[in-house]
């Protein structure tokens, strides 16, 4: 394979794709990469502290860095498992 990722990205509408890209640098919005998504010892130290002021559930553009399979998962296990039963966190 001599792609980098298996998903390749198709831009359908240039145009509707140009103004949100403008709009999220307007609000001062960074996005995680493929690849800081797929390992989160990536993502920058400054980034993750900053999520200590945000909530997890709270609307805020920062809860992007934590949608990552192992937190999507462990919040998944937490919302399954009744409160009398015991779920050991990682």
């Amino acid at each position: 394979m001599t792609e980098p990722f298996l998903i390749r990205p198709e831009i359908l509408d240039g145009d509707r794709r140009r103004r949100a890209v403008e709009g999220l640098r307007a609000a001062q919005v960074t996005l995680p990469s493929w690849s800081e998504l797929a390992d989160p010892a990536r993502i920058p130290a400054a980034i993750v502290s900053s999520l200590k002021s945000v909530g997890p559930d709270e609307p805020d553009a920062k809860n992007l860095w934590r949608v990552t399979g192992s937190t999507t998962l462990v919040a998944a296990i937490e919302c399954l498992c009744p409160a009398m039963w015991f779920c050991p966190r990682r």
